[in-house]
């Protein structure tokens, strides 16, 4: 009787012990024994989180953008029916991807049994491609992927690694803040290039296409060839109107804007009349669009401010 009381004691105390290891654990783990299930809370708030901030970070990113281009070229993006609703529509799509992307990422990741048992070599392995992607974009010259994917990269490295670790060290938290603006200015640095470019494309009567990232639109900036005719017949149209590689930039509610010799023009919206793509007469300044000296001869007729151009 006394072996097997002993027995049950030595039962006992085997499971109190094993109790006490497995809180002990939970507790350098950064969960309570009371809240196992805590820790996948924590992780979906936030993932909801990032994927927040990354909405208004592609919303900044865009909106800068976009002031850049019009505002350079001496317009608000509300004047060519661009305001801020509309800048917000265009971030959602963005947004949506970026985080379904983030989900399945980290969704992927934290299935693996390799990830988890060997941290350090998967972080190495993300290292490598990382690095191998960003030379690739630095020797392509491709600023889109310098500033959009491996800022991505970059940030969804810094969400899993923190993620990994529940316990945020000093360490931790300044690597993720170096990572996070490390990425913005890369993102910057890329944006500006694209809306310079495009500047450049305006100044010289070329069409403008939207900045695109594997054909998904990033920043819908446009400018398109026209004419313009006004409806007052009498009236008298700026000499920049005639440019025959006239661009039109876009038409809010009270005026449009167009390019003409790389001056920006703005009309009230209700006095001219718009003709693109298939309405454009070339009959006129045919001779000029196949002569680009006769062009040139033009512009410099419009920026001497002459009236007999």
């Amino acid at each position: 009787m006394d072996r097997r009381g002993r027995q049950v004691s030595g039962s006992k105390s085997n499971l109190r012990a094993a109790m006490r290891t497995v809180r002990n654990k939970r507790k350098r783990d950064g969960q309570s024994p009371d809240t196992a299930t805590a820790g996948l809370r924590f992780d979906w708030q936030s993932l909801l989180g990032f994927g927040g901030a990354l909405v208004g970070l592609f919303f900044v990113l865009l909106n800068a953008g976009y002031l850049h281009f019009y505002e350079e070229l001496g317009v608000r993006p509300e004047e060519v029916g661009l305001d801020r609703v509309g800048v917000l529509a265009r971030t959602a799509g963005i947004a949506l991807a970026v985080f379904f992307a983030v989900f399945a990422v980290v969704a992927v990741t934290s299935s693996i049994p390799f990830v988890r048992t060997h941290r350090f070599l998967s972080l190495c392995i993300f290292g490598v491609v990382y690095y191998s992607i960003f030379i690739f974009a630095v020797v392509t010259r491709n600023f889109w992927v310098q500033g959009i994917v491996i800022p991505f990269l970059g940030l969804l490295f810094a969400f899993v690694f923190l993620m990994s670790h529940k316990r945020f060290s000093k360490m931790l938290i300044l690597a993720s803040v170096l990572v996070g603006a490390g990425a913005l200015c890369l993102a910057l640095r890329a944006e500006r290039s694209a809306v310079d470019r495009r500047l450049e494309y305006a100044a010289s009567g070329i069409p403008v296409k939207p900045v695109t990232l594997f054909n998904f639109p990033i920043l819908d900036i446009y400018a398109e060839h026209a004419q313009v005719a006004l409806m007052d017949k009498s009236e008298r149209s700026p000499v920049e109107l005639r440019d025959p590689n006239l661009l039109f930039l876009g038409k809010g509610s009270s005026v449009a804007a167009f390019i003409g010799c790389g001056n920006t023009v703005i009309m009230p919206a209700d006095k001219v009349v718009v003709r693109m793509g298939d309405g454009i007469n070339f009959r006129k300044s045919g001779k000029m669009r196949d002569d680009p000296r006769l062009r040139w001869e033009f512009c410099q007729c419009v920026h001497a401010h002459r009236n007999d151009c």
